[in-house]
């Protein structure tokens, strides 16, 4: 095949490749590496969209799913598919909140395997415009939760290969006027009109067909022809889609043979595509022939305009002078009686009045409102029963995201959107939904039924009202809803429903349609469940409606999960971000939550299992080890908050910001584990204070860069340990003898060692996502409890054996007075001895400066050292 072009364009990971031959274009793109979360809730997912352009052929994805490490376990991926928005389904079998409406008509529902194997999903005469694919792994709440760092390091990703055929061009029917067209056999016929915004339905017609069919030696014409004419809007025919309309005919030369297809609800302001095919050998030459049928506008100023008073008009008569007066004024009163009373007028579907239809502006001038009225009754019998009322403003919240109302306006000022019904007539109001700013948000309709305003009529009046993507919802004279759109019923009888409404989650970009439609009915007297259709004798069925966009649902959660907002590439969305069990939409889904008992339970157990640092701290006070019970002390309060703010129920209390607490848990956790094992290293003091100051400077870098990350706490732990050994060792080496003692072995060091062993194993193997609460509560108390049995007894500064890397000097005479000589008789017994300058003997190694220093000389010109020989060995050492 020879190209004509070929364009290639590299945007970080999509790359994009397009040739064209013989009035045919293919594209393909590539979208690499898309993460893969564990499903969980909707933010697990990966949205991406892909832009199918119109005149499309065949639309073809191809996912590749793969981990970045063979060695890994292979999972289930599940792909959503969705045309127009995000795609709304529950991969968990999640159920929706009350008054949603999630019936797709373009979705598919994918899975595949993530072993590097690749599945392809086409379609045929595809609809253009974006697409959207919601990604994630199959969940299992089953599985450990993995540390991170600690064993393989499993990434998931998900490749996309987009190729698409497209024609280049279609003839183009100029609707309400014939055409001439020749279609081969072999080949079918493609054309194409649009349609105007308030169609409602169109017919096409095929007229004057005859057949030429030809062979080696001559050519017969036939006046007859078989055809198959099929339409469909927004893309090409396909046998395969619910909106494609097709029939089989027979046409003759005949003027009075004709084959007519009449589309219902095509989409509105869009292209419509229809495909003539012959079903006989030979050439049909036909004639074309297409009408459309729309609803007939109604604008608001057109009747204020009519509606010009003299002085002496009513007051309850609006004026085009008054209303500019309001508006430039900023007075306008939306409850206005005035403004209501035109308002009714209009919605008692009035057509559009032209002056020349009453005459020159001038004979309107004197023209009562009465008369008016008058002539706007008459006008009801003849007008259509499908009236186009002015569209739905947009009123945005400044600063606020997925905020949005509907509302009717008069110029700019919005007015109530109250609507009076008529009988026999369909009103419809058109709103767009924006895509990107709009599509992440949850659309909802609300209407009431104002039974005030019927004066208590014995009759059921039930009003009807649609809400329809793209397509006017009216057809053979009435309102006619979609399949796949709500259709919602309010009316005065009592015990039934005199308000309602509707949610859609996601709704799909672009013009959607309200339709209103009243109905009244007598009750048989016999039954009162049967209802007989008869004509309303009332007048002043009147609805208001409320349609609003916001986050999540009505911006809110419920009490089970707060709104939050998420960004995937470049799409914005809102989503619940359910607590304690509760799923779906609206964290309504109660299947698998828990109680309120056991919320506070799991609450209680991840809180208070950090009192067991209670025995740490006091262990560490009565050693003299007033840091350490610093540090014990800080972990035990931020770990405690921290989880409870972390609860996620309705138990949750957040003393300060969650990533504070979240930081100082982390932080105090690990600079926990750094301070018993220097602790237990007994260093000099002036070592220990560096070692710490050095620790919490690093560990604060450590943390706040990767907080779960395994070697965050193993760096600290092993450094610390290699110090532990180097202490103990050289201790070892002094004493010639096991250190710390057998019996501290067996009956402090080994029970310790255990304990955390035991808390770490619980920690990285048995902790899931259903028994959390309670494995991490037995880490904590694992943790804390190993603490009171590794740390060493009460730590003397005046026992040089204590010490494995340097002597204990007491370079001032008046220190002495600081050794407490009632407990240190059990330890350590120090008998000082003066020489006769008023200087201890020096301890043997000692070189003694001749230059004062700092140390050796006091305010008194007196230093002392403790004689090595004046030191009597210790009954035991820091660690019996």
């Amino acid at each position: 095949m020879f190209c004509d072009g070929i364009s290639l364009s590299l945007i970080g990971f999509i790359i994009t490749l397009a040739s064209r031959s013989n009035g045919i274009t293919t594209q393909t793109a590539w979208q690499l590496k898309q993460p893969l979360f564990d499903y969980s809730r909707y933010s697990s997912f990966y949205i991406s969209s892909f832009t199918i352009p119109s005149l499309a052929l065949r639309s073809t994805w191809i996912f590749t799913a793969y981990v970045d490490d063979t060695r890994c376990e292979v999972d289930n991926a599940f792909i959503g598919l969705q045309y127009g928005s995000f795609p709304v389904f529950a991969p968990l079998n999640e159920s929706f909140p009350p008054f949603f409406h999630t019936q797709r008509s373009h979705f598919v529902t994918l899975f595949l395997k993530a072993n590097n194997t690749a599945i392809n999903y086409s379609i045929e005469n595809p609809i253009p415009g974006k697409w959207y694919a919601a990604s994630a792994l199959q969940h299992d709440p089953t599985k450990h939760i993995k540390q991170k760092g600690l064993g393989l390091d499993c990434d998931f990703y998900l490749d996309v290969m987009h190729h698409i055929v497209s024609m280049e061009d279609v003839p183009v029917l100029t609707t309400g006027v014939e055409r001439s067209l020749v279609v081969e056999h072999g080949h079918n016929a493609l054309l194409r009109f649009f349609s105007g915004e308030n169609t409602y339905k169109y017919t096409v017609t095929i007229s004057n067909c005859h057949l030429t069919s030809c062979d080696n030696v001559s050519c017969l014409t036939f006046g007859h022809c078989s055809i198959r004419l099929s339409t469909r809007s927004h893309a090409f025919p396909s046998l395969t889609d619910n909106h494609t309309n097709t029939i089989n005919c027979s046409v003759s030369n005949d003027s009075s043979s004709t084959c007519l297809l009449v589309m219902e609800q095509p989409v509105a302001s869009d292209w419509q595509f229809v495909m003539i095919e012959c079903l006989q050998p030979g050439n049909m030459t036909l004639n074309v022939h297409v009408l459309l049928e729309g609803c007939e506008w109604m604008h608001i100023e057109s009747l204020m305009k009519l509606l010009t008073p003299l002085e002496d008009f009513p007051s309850n008569r609006v004026t085009q002078n008054h209303e500019s007066e309001q508006l430039n004024e900023g007075t306008f009163d939306p409850t206005n009686d005035s403004v209501l009373s035109m308002f009714d007028e209009e919605n008692a579907e009035f057509p559009i009045l032209s002056p020349d239809k009453f005459g020159s502006n001038e004979s309107l001038e004197g023209a009562a409102v009465a008369d008016v009225r008058a002539y706007l009754d008459a006008e009801i019998a003849t007008n259509p029963v499908c009236l186009r009322l002015s569209d739905f403003g947009r009123f945005t919240e400044f600063k606020k995201t997925f905020s949005v109302i509907f509302q009717r306006r008069i110029g700019g000022v919005p007015i109530m959107n109250i609507f009076k019904i008529t009988e026999g007539k369909v009103v419809i109001v058109a709103f767009s939904i924006e895509p990107l700013q709009d599509s992440g948000g949850t659309f909802k309709l609300e209407t009431d039924f104002l039974v005030d305003y019927l004066n208590g009529t014995p009759q059921v009046v039930v009003v009807q009202l649609c809400l329809s993507k793209s397509r006017i919802p009216f057809s053979n004279g009435g309102l006619s809803c979609p399949s796949d759109a709500p259709l919602l019923e309010v009316s005065n009888k009592p015990g039934k429903n005199a308000s309602a409404k509707v949610y859609i989650p996601y709704p799909e970009a672009g013009v959607w349609f309200l339709a209103l439609a009243a109905k009244c009915f007598s009750i048989d007297v016999k039954s009162t469940n049967v209802r007989i259709s008869e004509p309303c004798h009332v007048r002043g069925i009147t609805v208001t409606n409320n349609l609003t966009l916001l986050p999540c649902v009505d911006d809110s959660c419920g009490t089970y999960g707060s709104c939050r907002e998420y960004y995937s590439g470049i799409m914005h969305f809102s989503s619940c971000y359910c607590y304690y069990g509760y799923r779906g939409y609206g964290c309504t889904d109660a299947t698998y939550a828990e109680s309120s008992a056991e919320q506070l339970i799991a609450i209680l157990l991840l809180t208070l299992s950090n009192l067991f640092f209670i025995p740490a701290i006091v262990v560490c006070l009565h050693r003299r080890l007033f840091t350490e019970a610093l540090v014990y002390f800080f972990t035990m309060f931020f770990s405690s908050f921290y989880h409870a703010c972390d609860g996620e129920n309705v138990y949750t209390i957040c003393i300060i910001p969650y990533n504070v607490l979240s930081f100082c848990d982390f932080l105090g956790a690990i600079v926990s584990f750094w301070v018993t094992l220097v602790t237990m290293a007994q260093l000099p003091l002036q070592f220990t204070s560096f070692s710490y100051v050095l620790a919490l400077l690093a560990l604060s870098m450590g943390v706040h860069w990767d907080k779960q990350n395994l070697w965050t706490f193993l760096v600290p732990s092993i450094v610390a340990g290699i110090i532990l050994i180097i202490s103990w060792a050289l201790q070892c080496h002094r004493r010639h003898s096991v250190y710390p003692s057998k019996r501290r072995w067996l009956l402090f060091i080994l029970p310790g060692l255990c304990l955390a062993f035991l808390g770490l194993i619980i920690f990285t193997v048995f902790e899931t996502d259903d028994n959390y609460q309670y494995t991490h509560s037995a880490w904590h108390m694992c943790i804390a409890l190993c603490i009171v049995f590794l740390l060493p007894s009460r730590f003397d500064l005046d026992a040089p054996e204590n010490n494995a890397l340097c002597d204990v000097i007491v370079r001032n005479p008046s220190d002495i007075a600081l050794v407490d000589y009632a407990s240190a008789s059990a330890d350590v017994i120090i008998t000082p001895s003066f020489s006769d300058d008023g200087l201890l003997q020096p301890l043997p190694g000692d070189v003694e400066s001749d230059t004062p220093t700092a140390n050796n000389i006091l305010p008194s010109e007196e230093s002392a050292k403790v004689s090595e020989s004046n030191v009597q060995q210790p009954m035991k050492n820091g660690f019996v």
